[in-house]
């Protein structure tokens, strides 16, 4: 499925804040701050706080309780939608004012980008992962819109130790 260029980029960014968040790491290091011009620890908890709203999101199965959470991150982000033609490219949405700083353009692109997955196929595009030692968000860019794993690997190792657990003696 393809959520187009500038939603699937954002909603791909939004889960990399998620999975930043939960890292050991987290946004206490410059190299977590994504993209961002200057890391400062008012930069890093500007960013913490849309992973968290944005985690409530991909670990929920409720469209109600998704917009709820959209709604309050949306209300204290200085989002503006207008149409931009730079740089040779088509016509295409810009969310954040021209002026933002690198943090909040990456919080307004990853909030609008999650928004209009909601808005247009609910909260089931956005999960974490079903292994239950993983937790990673992700986005479902499958076909069928059924994907349960963040990856092969979980996949593989939740299977395998189903398996096991059948056959074992």
């Amino acid at each position: 499925m393809d959520f187009g260029h500038y939603t699937t980029q954002g909603a791909a960014r939004a889960a990399d804040l998620v999975n930043t968040l939960q890292t050991d790491v987290g946004f206490d290091r410059p190299e977590a701050v994504p993209a961002a011009a200057e890391w400062t620890t008012a930069n890093a908890e500007r960013l913490r706080d849309v992973a968290r709203h944005l985690r409530r999101v991909f670990a929920t199965d409720d469209d109600a309780e998704a917009a709820t959470t959209l709604n309050d991150l949306l209300r204290g982000l200085p989002i503006t939608p207008r149409l931009s033609t730079h740089d040779d490219k088509p016509a295409h949405l810009h969310y954040a004012p021209d002026d933002a700083d690198d943090v909040t353009r990456i919080a307004c692109n990853a909030t609008m980008a999650v928004t209009a997955i909601v808005s247009e196929h609910g909260v089931g595009r956005l999960s974490l992962c079903a292994r239950p030692a993983c937790g990673t968000a992700f986005v479902d860019t499958s076909r069928n819109g059924q994907r349960r794993f963040c990856g092969p690997a979980c996949a593989n190792r939740t299977h395998v130790a189903a398996h096991r657990r059948r056959t074992a003696p």
